[in-house]
């Protein structure tokens, strides 16, 4: 099965979001990518929790979604790279960046 990323309809904002926590050494971060209707980058985050639990963020993520005209649905990690990618940089590296990393070429589609 091929999996990739799909494109959010025309005037639509597409937002991917992504997590990772490292058992080995207990580094965690998450990050997350907006793009329009062409795919094309809008803006990227990417940080560190500060809540203790999964938990909360979900709560966190529950409050947002239902202030917004929002919807949650989940994607294969296959066609969530980016934000996948946003989520390891963060998690392995002391980083803040407001552009398009360098590294995330090889995953834009």
């Amino acid at each position: 099965m091929l999996v990739h990323w799909l494109p959010p309809c025309a005037g639509k904002i597409k937002l991917n979001t992504d997590g990772c926590w490292y058992l080995s050494n207990r580094k965690v971060g998450f990050g997350g990518i907006f793009r329009d209707d062409k795919g094309e980058w809008i803006l990227g985050y990417y940080g560190k929790p500060v809540c203790k639990t999964s938990l909360a963020m979900i709560s966190d993520a529950q409050a947002i979604l239902s202030r917004t005209q929002s919807t949650l649905t989940p994607i294969y990690r296959e066609a969530n790279q980016c934000a996948n990618h946003l989520a390891r940089i963060r998690a392995e590296h002391e980083v803040v960046s407001v552009d398009k990393p360098l590294s995330l070429r090889e995953f834009w589609i």
